[in-house]
């Protein structure tokens, strides 16, 4: 792994990125993400016939547990070896406070090509895409289009229970809303519906009633984030996939991350998993990204995601006040698309992403205490 100065040396913040993964980590191998975060129901690696199932990880809250929190304090080429150990296939960033960056790309994009992953590879990121919503809807609230204390009825006339869920209970998980991931047989929906629209999957919950008050506790749900696109769409007349290159891509130069429903993932990271097969590997299902939407569909690297990073410490992307109220948890550690936690002495930052065979870390350690 060769070392290299950083473009931005006023940045002082670590980063871990894996998978994509400020820590920044990518990984497109089941194999390593049954290990660590794959929930009840997710596809065994040692079994062709469990293949068929779906994992439904974009469903899952972005703890870290305790192995895990060992990433934000290990030498990272220690981190390394034991990503490799237990099978990561993937790209990782990492920066250190001196301004160093440390990237390595392990493995294949193709499990049955053998082509090589590069350290630009693209990933599906998963619900590190909520990290751009968030960012898109407090860009609004800067603008004066919108406050998070909104109750949501303006946006959504015909749902019932929109007089009771404000836009700051969707960012943080706190709405009640049923999460239409979690629907039985969900990923053959997804599969059958290929052209599924925003308003689609609106139609999956919205007459479903609250499982709690608003506000009450902390429950994650996709829904709310696509209801979050919704209101991003009305208020600029925009689809989600042109509002985020303009507001976010674009003027970071993320040249490699974007929202295409239509997305394949060919010439680049493709899921497969290792199974029972002559070559020990077996490719896995890849559904497009339309039905992830704004809660988990983009595409990025771990060099753009680390441009994100840079812009949310540097306050350019969004002003200094905005970025403190983002980063303020409200219940269960979950602040506005971003978990907070202090791991030894040090203030900690991350969200993960979880598709079908695909990992997303992205950690930040704004200062050192």
């Amino acid at each position: 792994m060769r070392p290299y100065k950083s473009k931005h040396p006023r940045s002082t913040n670590t980063y871990l990125i894996l998978g994509l993964a400020s820590i920044l980590l990518l990984s497109a191998c089941s194999e390593f993400s049954n290990k660590r975060t794959l929930p009840k129901g997710a596809p065994s690696p040692r079994s062709v016939d469990s293949l068929k199932q779906s994992s439904n990880t974009l469903s899952t809250s972005p703890k870290i547990n305790k192995d895990e929190e060992s990433i934000t304090t290990s030498d990272p080429e220690v981190v390394i070896a034991e990503l490799t150990k237990h099978g990561f296939n993937g790209t990782l960033l990492y920066t250190s406070p001196d301004k160093t960056i440390l990237t390595r790309a392990i493995g294949v994009k193709n499990a049955e090509t053998g082509e090589a992953l590069e350290i630009g590879s693209k990933f599906p990121i998963g619900s590190v895409t909520k990290t751009f919503t968030s960012i898109l809807i407090l860009q609004m609230q800067e603008q004066g289009l919108l406050k998070t204390s909104d109750t949501i009825e303006k946006y959504f006339p015909n749902i019932a229970w929109a007089p009771k869920v404000s836009i700051h209970h969707l960012l943080t998980h706190t709405s009640g809303i049923y999460s239409y991931t979690d629907a039985e047989n969900f990923f053959e929906w997804a599969e059958n519906n290929p052209k599924a629209t925003i308003n689609d999957i609106i139609s999956l919950f919205q007459n479903k009633e609250l499982k709690f008050p608003p506000g009450e506790k902390h429950d994650y749900s996709n829904s709310g984030y696509i209801l979050l696109a919704k209101i991003l769409e009305q208020l600029s007349s925009k689809k989600y996939a042109d509002l985020l290159k303009e507001k976010i891509t674009q003027p970071l130069g993320m040249n490699n991350t974007f929202y295409d429903p239509n997305y394949t993932p060919e010439g680049e990271a493709y899921p497969h998993t290792l199974g029972i097969s002559k070559s020990g590997i077996v490719l896995g299902k890849f559904y497009l990204l339309n039905w992830a939407h704004a809660a988990g569909g983009i595409v990025s690297t771990v060099e753009d995601l680390l441009k994100l990073n840079q812009a949310i410490d540097e306050s350019t992307i969004l002003k200094k006040e905005t970025i403190n109220k983002m980063e303020t948890p409200f219940l269960d550690d979950y602040a506005y698309a971003v978990m907070i936690r202090e791991i030894n002495n040090q203030r900690v930052v991350w969200h993960t992403g979880g598709l079908p065979y695909y990992l997303t870390y992205n950690i930040r350690i704004p200062e050192k205490k």
